[in-house]
């Protein structure tokens, strides 16, 4: 994961990602309370569900989630992709610089990404 830009550089309006997800990567469903979300697929294959529409979508696709709706998607092609993340407003650096961090320490589990999140409004629903 790198930060491209923060919510410090852009007044609070918007923060962005380059994420790279392994084949089977992904985040479950979640969402987010108080922002929204763009994805734009650089590389790769996804199985990405926004609510209740599901698809499978390939490099070139751009997406919009909106706050409070869930999502997930899953790297479903033949190698590691990547993906370019918005948070709207900005504010998730923290976030994403904590669950990083978690990963690169082998210490990621379902059980602590989901403490941390809640802590970043970002819930797993039932």
């Amino acid at each position: 994961m790198r930060i491209m830009m923060t919510g410090e550089q852009t007044n609070g309006a918007l923060a962005a990602i380059m994420a790279t997800l392994k084949l089977g990567e992904g985040p479950p469903p979640h969402f987010h309370r108080d922002r929204d979300e763009c994805v734009y697929v650089v590389e790769g294959t996804y199985d990405v569900t926004v609510g209740e529409q599901k698809a499978t979508v390939g490099a070139g696709t751009l997406m919009f989630i909106p706050a409070n709706t869930v999502h997930s998607l899953k790297n479903v092609g033949k190698k590691a992709g990547k993906m370019l993340n918005w948070s709207l407003p900005g504010g998730q650096k923290d976030y994403f610089r904590t669950i990083h961090q978690l990963a690169a320490g082998g210490g990621f589990s379902a059980e602590k990404v989901h403490a941390i999140s809640k802590e970043f409004d970002t819930e797993f629903p039932a």
